[in-house]
């Protein structure tokens, strides 16, 4: 199976959609998934048998658009599954390509963009973002095949704020991205590695079983 992911953020950077989208790139490739990356990175980590489509995040937003564009429409139409990492912009644009090619689309959500906006941008709820990113969530929400979201909590919040109730919706808590820096001794390291190495096999198996059950 050829799956791309589609993610704001990847590593160097930190933020939670970049640390994931490298596990989940990385783990589908040890189960025998042929993988692609689409992000807007500078200097993208590098992971072996994946390929990155990198986007220079430093043009112009009218170039970004127009590269972004066409190296989807190079890779989507070989694409068995499209995974999109939260509802925001990149994800636009790859939900619209993907749709031309009928695509199967995949979207997983751990938190609201609005939120996101508004906390560390400081925005007013009645901004032009917060309304722009509002309609871009809407969109993306009725046209993916399944929204798969990493809590309960967060699942109904955004099912109430946007109205899924007749849309394909379920749970999938997310495996923990742990920091090898942070496992401890010789010992506890390779006990919690083996712990993740678990969560994220049982995690693939039922991101491929959900997506065959609903995405029909």
């Amino acid at each position: 199976m050829r799956i791309l992911i589609s993610t704001p953020l990847f590593p160097p950077e930190v933020a939670h959609p970049a640390a994931f989208s490298k596990k989940l790139a990385k783990h589908l490739d040890q189960h025998g998934y042929d993988v692609v990356v689409a992000t807007f990175s500078n200097h993208p980590e590098r992971l072996q048998n994946v390929d990155i489509l990198q986007i220079n995040k430093d043009h112009h937003v009218l170039t970004k658009l127009v590269l972004f564009c066409l190296r989807l429409l190079k890779y989507v139409p070989r694409q068995d599954l499209i995974i999109l990492k939260q509802a925001g912009f990149s994800s636009f644009l790859t939900l619209v390509i993907s749709k031309i090619f009928r695509a199967k689309i995949l979207l997983i959500m751990s938190e609201d963009e609005v939120e996101v906006r508004i906390k560390n941008q400081k925005l007013s709820r009645k901004s032009l973002t917060i309304w722009r990113v509002k309609k871009i969530q809407q969109y993306i929400f009725n046209r993916v095949n399944l929204i798969l979201f990493s809590n309960e909590s967060i699942k109904s919040k955004i099912s109430k704020q946007y109205n899924l109730n007749n849309l394909k919706t379920d749970i999938l808590e997310h495996p923990e991205v742990l920091d090898i820096l942070h496992y401890g001794d010789e010992d506890s390291a390779k006990d919690k590695i083996e712990v993740e190495q678990n969560k994220w096999n049982t995690y693939v198996a039922k991101i491929i079983s959900k997506t065959k059950e609903y995405a029909n």
